[in-house]
């Protein structure tokens, strides 16, 4: 079994279709891009998978769990950048991950995970978000993404900024 399988999936808005039957799966240790022009809906199927929106028709499940707008308890299991990350202005990217880490009991360790986003060191440990550039932010945005050490992680726009 796959360990993500989208079925057929649509998402339209009123007659114009953002997502029309799409269907891929993906095996436990592979890497899958997306690839199309603006507007081919890439961005649409990533926050559908994610549970972070409804899709018109099909299907979609993680780990052999549904995954719905109103029914994602498999996401727990996967680490997520759309777009921009949800960063505080006012916290450090320790406080970051550590808030982010708060309701799961095996967190990836911070300072190795730090180290390997290249956000450790004075440059990020001490000084808050708001001071950050477009590319620590997304620095920290992946490490966020894998800071619950999840079994599949979604990146939209990984590289923006970087």
């Amino acid at each position: 079994m796959a360990l993500l399988e989208v079925k057929n999936v649509s998402k339209k808005y009123g007659a114009r279709a953002a997502m029309d039957q799409v269907s891929f799966e993906v095996e436990a240790g592979h890497i899958v891009g997306l690839i199309g022009p603006n507007g081919a809906g890439k961005s649409t199927t990533m926050r559908a998978i994610t549970g972070l929106m409804s899709y018109s028709s099909g299907t979609i499940s993680f780990d052999g769990q549904p995954v719905t707008f109103s029914n994602h308890q498999a996401l727990d299991k996967i680490g997520n950048l759309i777009e921009y990350p949800s960063i505080y202005p006012n916290l450090t990217a320790l406080e970051h991950l550590k808030l982010y880490a708060m309701d799961t009991t095996s967190p990836a360790d911070f300072k190795m995970l730090m180290h390997k986003t290249q956000i450790d060191g004075d440059n990020f440990g001490k000084r808050k978000a708001k001071n950050f550039s477009l590319g620590m932010k997304q620095r920290l945005g992946i490490a966020i993404a894998l800071i619950r050490n999840p079994k599949l992680v979604i990146l939209d726009e990984p590289m923006n900024g970087l």
